[in-house]
């Protein structure tokens, strides 16, 4: 619950980093949880270097990465991209 005693939601996907890079996973996982098309939300480097996260975050090493944009908190551990009300 967040201080005004409404349940926050939380949204998470899965994904493997060999396939898709963690910003673009990022970018789907926003569009979904807004069930909207990816073009529709402002890109993901209006918030940080996508570059920076997608060298960040590999299948290799164990990483738990944490920012905030499009108003949510995201948190990429390990294979889980997971959105959280801000």
């Amino acid at each position: 619950m967040d201080s005004s005693g409404n349940q926050s939601q939380v949204y998470q996907k899965e994904f493997n980093w060999e396939q898709t890079l963690p910003s673009v996973a990022v970018a789907y996982t926003i569009a979904a949880l807004e069930n909207t098309d990816v073009k529709a939300i402002p890109p993901l480097y209006e918030y940080l270097d996508p570059q920076s996260l997608d060298s960040l975050v590999t299948d290799s090493v164990e990483a738990r990465i944490s920012f905030t944009a499009y108003g949510y908190t995201i948190d990429l551990v390990d294979s889980t991209v997971v959105v959280k009300d801000s």
